[in-house]
This record gives structure tokens, sequence and C-alpha cells, in this order.
């Protein structure tokens, strides 16, 4: 049997079903997180296909001599998407943070592990704010046309006011919960953690983490970006999808760059200290061979400092950031196969 990891004396990683509303979610549910993401999705879209039939709407609309998606239809299981992929990314990131937690810990102060410690941030008060700016968001999109024209008092609208406020809360609690994560990574990275530089992979952990941080930010980014693929030109499409990929690259790099800092910082004082010992050895040296040995044994220490890497990450690390940025071409293959599945979808009932 394998001994469970010590959990952070955190709310993150403490008892789920006492922590905050979305990790209750998952910790709660008899299902895996990627079921219960999709018990969720289908949750959602059974919501909006009872409203769709109250209304009397339809799935797929004619165009030409072919069939499409129909416009509400099309929103709504992006909007689905996109409330599951964010709930589901910090359930992700959230697993993989008590998986981490010995390797973290490992190279922190013991008394600064307190650090890692947050409870959620003022969860309340962004979700207040969450639903006034999802209401004022309603209220600007419906006579900017870019809300479905739907009865104002219509259950698909009812849906769409529900699924927009939704997505507004989840926006505030997450804003919240970076910027609380994001003071917490900072204060311990600047405050809690050792750097051994003959051990440096021990900070890799960091790296994984901030890793972690920039998937969340391409997952979400590439289903919010299905909004909007389809109805712009493929230039704004590719500067849109490169501007996400900048930004996800940017919270990787940011936390590297403090991890960064310090060990460049104790790297430099430890070759300094060598390097002025190593000069006092010469300037006045002592009994042979005592003094050749010391010198050489010196000189490799010099060499072996001097190799350590200062980025806190290796390889493989680097290649799964890279690599999970490719999520973000998702949107341009799902606007393709969906075109695809509706057409032949279309014959079919033709």
């Amino acid at each position: 049997m394998v001994a469970e990891s010590p959990p952070l004396p955190d709310a993150r990683l403490g008892d789920d079903r006492r922590a905050y509303f979305e990790q209750r979610l998952f910790a709660l549910s008899p299902l895996n997180m990627w079921l219960t993401s999709a018990l969720i999705y289908l949750a959602l879209i059974g919501a909006y296909a009872a409203a769709n039939a109250l209304d009397g709407g339809a799935w797929l609309q004619r165009v030409g001599s072919g069939y499409a998606l129909d416009e509400r239809a099309r929103i709504a299981l992006i909007l689905s998407l996109v409330v599951c992929v964010a709930l589901a990314m910090q359930r992700y990131v959230r697993l993989r943070e008590r998986i981490d937690a010995p390797a973290l810990t490992s190279g922190m102060i013991p008394s600064m592990v307190q650090f890692l410690a947050f409870d959620g941030g003022h969860l309340r008060r962004a979700t207040v704010f969450g639903v006034i700016g999802g209401v004022l968001l309603v209220v600007v999109i419906r006579p900017a046309g870019v809300w479905p024209h739907d009865a104002m008092l219509g259950a698909r609208s009812i849906w769409f006011i529900g699924a927009t406020v939704l997505l507004a809360v989840l926006f505030a609690r997450g804003v919240e919960l970076t910027r609380v994560g994001t003071g917490v990574t900072r204060r311990a990275i600047n405050e809690g953690i050792v750097v051994d530089l003959l051990h440096i992979d021990r900070l890799y952990a960091w790296g994984r983490a901030a890793g972690r941080n920039s998937l969340t930010w391409f997952a979400v980014s590439a289903s919010a970006c299905l909004l909007f693929v389809s109805q712009v030109s493929p230039l704004v499409a590719a500067g849109l999808l490169g501007s996400c990929a900048l930004m996800g690259l940017w919270v990787f790099a940011n936390t590297m760059r403090l991890v960064h800092l310090r060990i460049h910082a104790a790297k430099t004082r430890e070759l300094d200290d060598v390097r002025r010992e190593i000069g006092e050895l010469r300037a006045r040296p002592g009994p042979e061979p005592e003094t050749s040995v010391r010198l050489h044994s010196l000189l490799a220490y010099e060499a072996r400092i001097a190799a350590v890497r200062e980025w806190p990450f290796d390889q493989s690390i680097l290649v799964r950031v890279l690599g999970s940025a490719l999520i973000l071409a998702l949107p341009w293959f799902g606007q393709a196969v969906a075109g695809v599945v509706v057409g032949r979808l279309g014959q079919l009932i033709h």
C-alpha cells in the first residue's frame, strides 16, 4: 500500500469537501473528474434542450442547399463547454498540486511551508461582483445584437441569462483565486524556498506548477475562442489565438523568472565566495601537497557551480508547456469538425 502524502496546511490541499464550491462539486461527486465534468456538461445542455423545446426552437437551420447548426444552439454548446473546462481545469490543477506537494515542500524552509496556505480569498465578494458583472453584461450585449434575439421572457433567454451570469461569477472567482495564489506563490518563492545548488532539480516542482497554470489558461482560452473564430477573418482569429498563447507562456515565464532570480543570486554568491577563496589560496599558498589538493578541489567545485542551471525546469517540462499551447489550435479544428457533422446530419434529415 502506498502511503498518502501528508497534505499541506491549507484549504487548497486539505479536505476538498469543505473547500470552496468549485472543489466541493468534484469532491462530493461519486464519479472521477472527467466523468463529473461530462455530467455537468450534459446537465447544462439538457437544460438548454428543454428550454429550446419549450420555445419550439430548432437545432439545425437551412443555409442555401445545406444545413448549419442554429446560432443559439452553437452558442449554448460553447458556453456550456467553457463552464466545464474552467471547472475541470481548476480541479486538475488541485489534484496535481496534491501529488507535487512533497516535492514543493522539500525545497522550502520548514517554518515557511505555511506560506503555501490560503483560504481561497474573498470569494463571497468576488461572487457578488460576478453576479453584478453578469447582469450588466446581459444588458449590454443584448441591445448590441450579440446575443440571440429571443423573446425576453422566452425559456432560451432565461437559459442564456443564467449561463452568462454563471460564467461571470466563475470568472470573478477565478480572478480572485489567481490573485491570492499569485501572491502566495511570490512570497513562498522570495522567502520560503531553499536554493541547494547541488540539487537544483528539487525546484523543478515549481516549473511543473507554472506549466499547469499555463495549461489552464490555454484550455479555457481555446474553449472561449470557439465563440469568435468562425465569426472573424482568419487573420483576426490568428491574432486572437496568438495573443492567448503569449499570455499563457507569460504565466509560465513569470513564475520561472522569480525562481530564476533566487537561483541566480545564490549562484552568484557561491561563486564569489569560492573565487575569493581560490584567490586567497593562490596569493598565500600553504604547504604542499595540501595546497594543490585544496586548489584543485576548489576549481572543480567552481566549475560544478558555474554549470548549475538557473531556470527551474528541464526539457520535458518545456516540451509539455509548448505542446499544451497547441490546444489553442482546437477552435479551428472544432469548427471544421462541427461543420462536417452538421452537414452529414442535414443530409440524413433531408
